[in-house]
């Protein structure tokens, strides 16, 4: 056998016995060139892998938007020509997505996931070099990692996110704050009398009312910006190029709009009001705590002058 020349390893008995090799295997193998030229696709005929196996020589790897992008997998082919090494990652692929450069082809109507395995060879042809694409569907993987991913930074109760995930994302707005100066305000909110709540209603009501407030929350959110629920009845807001005065005027909104929230319960209608702390990142803050304790110390001033108002601190 020529093993420079592609076509001696597709040739009679080579290309059945590659096949019933490779049919046996959870991947689906691609033979390209180095143009992303596709030469011949075998394995696994699963549907869930979306690709038909008939036509494929008409394209080129660099029509498929990987994560909707097409020179994606370009940019991992050139780095396995380089490198000469085994090149791989993980990528989603959606239905609607393909049919808009492949028509035909069927599959699951949600999104899946895979994994991508760049393998070099020393076969070419036409003077291009060759190269084995294996895709291995790896969606029921990436859903529990996800779903277990989601647990450790989300509240079981309210579905908002939760201190740890607050401490990473406030990091990174400190670290992108110093570098490009632009304004990030933290809104500290508690609810008032909470325990008074849980007391009178008891907390089966307490947790509703942590529920319905977290959903109104969510509704107002601004694009950018996150909720968390830092633990108790306390929440944080992070919002992005927001000033303390514009930070202000959306929290007055907020505790304006919270006050006209009904939890009907078996006593009677509850109310809630809040009270709020605002700070701003500072560029001489050594941390994220240093911002919090500003706007905790700022909430705390909002009790201690009555409640159910923000202060700016």
């Amino acid at each position: 056998m020529d093993t420079n020349n592609l076509k001696s390893l597709t040739d009679g008995l080579s290309q059945q016995l590659l096949k019933e090799m490779t049919d046996a295997m959870p991947d689906r193998h691609f033979l390209i060139d180095e143009t992303g030229k596709i030469y011949h696709c075998f394995g696994n005929v699963s549907h869930e892998l979306f690709y038909q196996m008939e036509g494929l020589d008409k394209y080129s790897v660099s029509d498929i938007p990987i994560n909707g992008d097409k020179t994606l997998v370009m940019d991992k082919i050139n780095e396995c020509l380089v490198t000469h090494k085994i090149v791989s990652f993980e990528y989603s692929l959606s239905l609607a997505e393909l049919n808009k450069v492949f028509p035909s082809i069927t599959g699951p109507k949600t999104e899946q996931w895979y994994e991508l395995k760049i393998y070099p060879t020393n076969f070419t042809q036409d003077n291009k070099k060759i190269i084995i694409l294996s895709s291995r569907h790896i969606t029921e993987r990436k859903k529990q990692e996800i779903a277990l991913k989601k647990l450790t930074i989300t509240d079981p109760l309210t579905g908002l996110y939760n201190r740890r995930y607050a401490a990473t994302e406030l990091t990174n707005c400190l670290h992108l704050f110093k570098r490009y100066k632009t304004d990030v305000s933290l809104l500290l909110i508690d609810i008032d009398h909470f325990k008074r709540i849980n007391d009178q209603y008891g907390h089966d009501i307490g947790d509703n009312a942590l529920v319905k407030l977290s959903t109104f929350f969510k509704k107002e959110m601004r694009k950018g910006d996150f909720v968390c629920r830092m633990g108790g009845e306390e929440f944080m807001i992070v919002m992005s190029n927001t000033s303390t005065s514009q930070a202000l005027k959306f929290a007055a909104r907020l505790l304006s709009n919270v006050r006209k929230l009904t939890i009907e319960t078996s006593k009677g209608s509850l109310y809630l009001t809040l009270s709020g702390g605002i700070s701003q990142l500072q560029i001489d803050d050594k941390s994220i705590d240093v911002a919090i304790k500003r706007a905790d110390d700022a909430m705390y001033l909002s009790k201690s002058n009555g409640r159910n108002r923000v202060t700016i601190m």
